[in-house]
């Protein structure tokens, strides 16, 4: 009886501990904000998202079997004073959870700005690095 009642202890344990890491829902709601953040970062025009008019998040296997969750973006954008204008991109990143779920992180991975490649491409790192230093510190503002 002791035994059942310490194996009861533990599961729901371990039940409280991994309802604490985010939802499905929350977690692209901060890749969402993140990969925004990281658009704007390296934006060459002043490029703002002023407007997301679609998004679609979507699972991943990079190039050496890492688990990527891709965030892509349709967004109205104002680029310096002009008008809007629609403009699309794509952010990679790569989640980590913890055992049973417990404790979730994510690392920005990628980022594709019209065919414009920042981050990690095939093993790779593209781009300026002074960009990906400004993508790394816009990202881990909203993550961590």
């Amino acid at each position: 009886m002791k035994n059942l009642l310490k194996i009861c202890l533990v599961f729901t344990l371990i039940l409280t501990i991994s309802a604490c890491a985010p939802s499905r829902e929350e977690a692209d709601k901060k890749l969402l904000k993140a990969c925004k953040a990281a658009v704007e970062a390296v934006s060459p025009n002043k490029e703002v998202i002023h407007k997301i008019l679609s998004q679609k998040f979507e699972n991943k296997k990079s190039h050496d079997g890492l688990d990527l969750r891709v965030v892509t973006i349709e967004g109205k954008v104002t680029i310096g004073n002009s008008a809007y204008r629609r403009k699309t991109y794509r952010c990679s990143f790569e989640e980590k959870k913890g055992v049973f779920g417990i404790g979730y992180s994510a690392d920005f991975w990628l980022l594709d700005r019209n065919g414009r490649m920042y981050g990690n491409v095939d093993g790779t790192i593209v781009g300026d690095f002074n960009d990906n230093l400004k993508i790394n510190e816009a990202v881990s503002k909203i993550l961590y």
